[in-house]
């Protein structure tokens, strides 16, 4: 019997990866374990209202052959305690009712962006997080806690899929957003490339490596990646090219005064940080986006490409005029704090 579990089932993820798994003929059940109601009409699924936090999770997890966790408790700021003790409570209840393998959602991110990356990255490379993204801090503590249940067990089996950011139609990721953000105050010296990838591509990698029982860690990403200058093109945006040193008194600037700022995703703008997708390719699995297409579907055409040509002088004047009233209110807004 294969019967597959799967946390976080209600959400955009796994919403994509329920139907791909009651297409597959080889699964003849499926617990789809939320917090939130899970509709299906299927009579493969059984949808369970659950806490993974609070609630008892042996029951739902009986006669489970494998669990993909991708229930996410992460939330910027918070202590990655919470997101660990939900696993915690999952790989202690596969044990008691004798689930020997997981499926562990993490993210590329535990690479960490840094000037010694290999283009592209593969799963040969240590995890070295950039503490100051604490996303990758809670995937890279999540892996640890998956690895010493697998070492608990000689049976117990773990497949860590470590996706690159991802977005489509329905769900443009936080990375994916930041990113762009990024590339506006980057260095003038640096261009990286850049790598998105398609959350059906991610729904089907966590299917396959659930279905065949996948052991290790892969990269989940797109055949390549885009230059950077092919990433501002698609985004209609332009780089600054302020250099070194004035694009980092700008970020300390954002961060003194409170603004809004690109979080820790800085970096990843600023060195390389794209992996590479071989190893999950020889287990059978194939991306049927690439990242041009990936990030053209999960992002809106951006508003100036909406603009006739015959009034885009006239917006980018008005656009100038507010620029400079924003600077003021900014800077108004910094000295009022020195004050203080």
């Amino acid at each position: 019997m294969n019967r597959i579990a799967v946390t976080g089932a209600a959400g955009s993820l796994g919403k994509k990866v329920l139907p791909l798994l009651i297409a597959d003929p080889g699964v003849e059940s499926i617990v789809a374990l939320d917090r939130k109601s899970i509709n299906s009409r299927s009579s493969k699924v059984q949808a369970v209202r659950v806490d993974l936090l609070t609630d008892e999770l042996t029951k739902p997890l009986e006669a489970c052959d494998s669990i993909i966790h991708l229930a996410d408790q992460y939330r910027p700021g918070a202590d990655h305690t919470v997101a660990v003790d939900a696993l915690d409570r999952v790989v202690s209840a596969a044990s008691d009712v004798g689930c020997s393998h997981i499926v562990l959602l993490s993210s590329a991110l535990v690479y960490g962006a840094r000037s010694d990356n290999p283009v592209p990255i593969t799963e040969d490379q240590p995890r070295r997080p950039i503490p100051d993204v604490n996303y990758a801090v809670v995937k890279s503590a999540l892996e640890e806690r998956a690895e010493r249940w697998q070492a608990e067990n000689p049976m117990n089996t773990v497949g860590v899929l470590r996706p690159t950011a991802t977005l489509s139609e329905s769900n443009v990721s936080w990375i994916a957003a930041e990113l762009r953000k990024a590339t506006a105050i980057r260095s003038g010296k640096v261009d990286p490339s850049v790598q998105f990838l398609h959350h059906d591509d991610l729904a089907s990698a966590a299917t396959i490596a659930a279905t065949r029982k996948l052991k290790g860690i892969f990269n989940v990403a797109p055949d390549g990646w885009m230059s950077a200058s092919v990433f501002r093109d698609l985004s209609g945006e332009t780089k600054l090219g302020i250099g070194d040193s004035a694009a980092l008194k700008y970020r300390e600037f954002l961060g003194a005064i409170g603004a809004e700022g690109t979080s820790g995703l800085a970096t990843y703008a600023t060195y390389p940080w794209v992996v590479a997708n071989d190893k999950l390719r020889s287990a059978g699995w194939r991306p049927t986006f690439s990242s041009e297409e990936a990030y053209v579907a999960g992002t809106p055409a951006p508003l100036w490409q909406s603009v006739p040509p015959s009034r885009r002088q006239e917006v980018a004047m008005g656009a100038a005029t507010v620029s400079v009233l924003a600077l003021a209110a900014v800077v108004w807004r910094f000295v009022v704090r020195a004050l203080r």
